[in-house]
C-alpha cells in the first residue's frame, strides 16, 4: 500500500512539473531580433537594429520590439564575453512577450 502511495505521489508531481513548464508557450510570442553594436577603444559607439523577424507586426509593435532589443543589447554588451576593442559585434536576441500585451500594442507606442 505504501509503495502505491509513493508511486501515485511521484506521478502526480511529475504531471504538475510538465504542465507548469510549458505554460509560457501557450500565452507568449517569441521574436528574434538582430542588432549590431559598434565599438571604438572598448567603448560602445552605437547600437543599431539590423533585422526584426516579425511578419505580422504593425508599426507600433515593430518600433517597440526595436526599443526592447536595443535595451537587451545594452545589457548584453556590459558582459566581457560580448565586448570588442574595435569593430562590430552582431547579436541575435530573442524577445518573449505575452500575447495580450502584444495585441495591445497595435495602437500604443510602448509595452508596459
Amino acid at each position: 500500500m505504501t509503495k502505491f502511495c509513493i508511486y501515485a505521489i511521484c506521478l502526480l508531481m511529475m504531471s504538475f512539473d510538465s504542465s507548469f513548464g510549458q505554460n509560457f508557450r501557450k500565452d507568449s510570442l517569441q521574436f528574434k531580433v538582430y542588432t549590431i553594436a559598434s565599438f571604438k577603444d572598448s567603448k560602445v559607439k552605437n547600437i543599431k537594429v539590423d533585422k526584426v523577424l516579425c511578419d505580422y507586426c504593425s508599426e507600433a509593435q515593430f518600433t517597440t520590439l526595436k526599443q526592447m532589443s536595443i535595451k537587451s543589447s545594452m545589457k548584453l554588451i556590459e558582459k566581457p564575453k560580448y565586448r570588442l576593442i574595435n569593430g562590430e559585434k552582431r547579436l541575435a536576441i530573442y524577445i518573449r512577450v505575452k500575447r495580450e500585451n502584444f495585441a495591445k500594442l497595435k495602437h500604443k507606442d510602448s509595452l508596459r
